[in-house]
């Protein structure tokens, strides 16, 4: 899916994943925002988000 998606944008973006240890997802968002350098989109389970959105750590982008 992610070499699809590269291809899609190809010249337009540049599209760089990072491989994650999905048992510690949580704690590899909220480190890479307090960083201050997070990246620009993490996939993440919308159910779990309720820590993050009462600290103000993510945006919601629905339109």
């Amino acid at each position: 899916m992610l070499e699809k998606l590269k291809a899609d944008f190809k010249g337009k973006y540049d599209i760089q994943t990072i491989p994650v240890d999905w048992g510690n997802l949580e704690k590899v968002v909220k480190t890479g925002i307090a960083s201050g350098q997070p990246a620009d989109i993490y996939a993440y389970w919308p159910n779990n988000l309720k820590t993050m959105i009462d600290s103000k750590m993510v945006t919601d982008l629905t339109p």
